[in-house]
């Protein structure tokens, strides 16, 4: 089997920890089949999205509201991603929820 991305947006370690293991538990994912991602961290490396079974994004301080120029790295970087794991066949609906994240 694939394993999950997890793309993180929370900068709290702990509130970033808790949600990751929350996922995990509910989702009966083991920790060793998924690769995880903190966007405050790190920067979104190249990747193939055909890799994953799925890309899960987690929550986090953005809202959609935000001026562009007062969005952090890690915030521009989650769109990035909700656009690139979006079916090409439904581009509309996929820049909704890329807007919507954040």
């Amino acid at each position: 089997m694939k394993p999950f991305l997890v793309i993180q947006l929370r900068p709290e370690d702990e509130a970033a920890d808790e949600e990751y293991h929350a996922l995990l538990a509910r989702g009966g994912i083991a920790e060793a089949e998924t690769r995880r991602i903190r966007l405050d961290q790190q920067t979104l490396p190249a990747m193939q999205l055909e890799d994953y079974s799925g890309v899960i994004v987690g929550g986090g301080p953005g809202c959609v509201s935000d001026a562009p120029e007062e969005k952090t790295r890690w915030k521009r970087g989650s769109r990035r991603i909700s656009y690139r794991s979006c079916p090409r066949s439904r581009p509309a609906t996929c820049r909704l929820w890329a807007a919507a994240m954040v």
